[in-house]
């Protein structure tokens, strides 16, 4: 059962149910997760979760369908849990590992209907496809709503489909955009030291000593993984401020889900769940170029077409609009804001201005 936060799997430990649940019964409350549709049911269930999530829920606990062993953390079964859950396909870990992970195979694909649709009814499409090197795939489909067995042809036809999506896939392109990710900066503070933290769009930070001058500029004092909420990833970071208003090393991050959450530096999942956050009226977390918060507490955020707002960090917008007086809004990666005042903006070029709260004019 996913509980925004955690995955509970004591019904299935406790043996009162040998089946995961993917309509999610008897949740407490409503999953503030995206869903593929309006009501929990079987179909929508396994896509409740998205993929950072779910991945994390199949590699941190043994998802069997009636084995005695499901639930159960990885780490305390060993190669007994050796397995996942795939809804149907009843594919073993072990067996993806000890097939070809690289070369070419056959699959029969359903044909097209007139409409455009799928057919079970004309003839079958022979394809040769070539599979993907070093890549883990699993398929889980919700079927208790069609009435259809697990293991019929038309399960087997969904691992086929996936797996040509996946030959279709341009994997040169895929690792150029996460080697990109290493340094796009989606958010930078300077510390209580007076160093700078760059949060990159690979889930890693960067300390460097002294005011921020670019993410390679400047001794490096650390590097690392930091953590998310679980169904966040660090491409889905809008932007990360020091909470200057707050003791110790506070930070708070704005999602592209619409939450904002407090943490630290290395975890930015902080002991309180995320909360929902407005930007100004008419404009979408896609607009926002960054946000600083003052020692006063006021969330202040620019707007990549140079429009400003004041406010709170859930409602960013609460105080009042304003302009941002600084050149190419459209071009800022990420603000921060020092204890002294200073404002650093980093540009997409890898170069910081500094300037002062000034650049920031508030309509009257």
């Amino acid at each position: 059962m996913w509980r925004g936060d955690r995955c509970d799997f004591s019904p299935w430990l406790e043996r009162r149910s040998t089946r995961p649940r993917w309509d999610f019964a008897g949740l407490p409350a409503r999953l503030d997760v995206p869903l593929a549709g309006q009501a929990l049911t079987a179909g929508t269930g396994a896509l409740s979760a998205e993929a950072p999530a779910l991945l994390r829920i199949v590699h941190r606990y043994a998802l069997g369908d009636d084995d005695i062993l499901q639930g159960r953390p990885r780490d305390t079964c060993g190669e007994a849990c050796d397995f996942v859950m795939d809804k149907g396909l009843a594919r073993r870990r072990q067996g993806l590992r000890d097939q070809p992970v690289q070369g070419t195979r056959q699959v029969q694909l359903p044909g097209l209907a007139p409409d455009g649709r799928l057919s079970d009814l004309g003839p079958r499409v022979h394809l040769e496809i070539a599979e993907p090197a070093d890549v883990d795939v699993v398929v889980m489909v919700g079927q208790n709503d069609d009435g259809r067995d697990a293991g019929s042809v038309r399960y087997s036809d969904l691992d086929e489909m996936v797996r040509f999506g996946l030959s279709r896939v341009d994997w040169a392109a895929v690792e150029a955009e996460l080697a990109a990710q290493a340094t796009q900066v989606v958010g930078l503070a300077v510390d209580a030291r007076g160093d700078a933290i760059y949060w990159c769009a690979d889930d890693r930070f960067t300390i460097r000593r002294g005011d921020p001058a670019g993410l390679e500029s400047g001794e490096l004092l650390g590097r690392g993984r930091y953590r998310l909420p679980a169904t966040r990833i660090g491409v889905d970071v809008v932007a990360v401020a020091r909470a200057l208003d707050r003791p110790g090393a506070q930070v708070i991050a704005w999602y592209d889900d619409g939450h904002v959450g407090r943490g630290e530096p290395g975890d930015l999942r902080g002991a309180a769940r995320p909360e929902p956050y407005r930007p100004a009226p008419g404009r979408t977390y896609a607009d926002l170029a960054g946000v600083v918060v003052t020692q006063a507490g006021e969330a202040i955020a620019l707007y990549r077409d140079g429009a400003a707002s004041f406010g709170t960090i859930t409602d960013l917008a609460a105080h009042g609009h304003g302009r941002f007086t600084g050149r190419d809004p459209a071009d800022v990666d990420a603000l921060a804001l020092a204890p002294d005042g200073r404002l650093f903006i980093l540009y997409r070029d890898g170069s910081v201005e500094v300037g002062d709260l000034a650049a920031f004019e508030r309509a009257e």
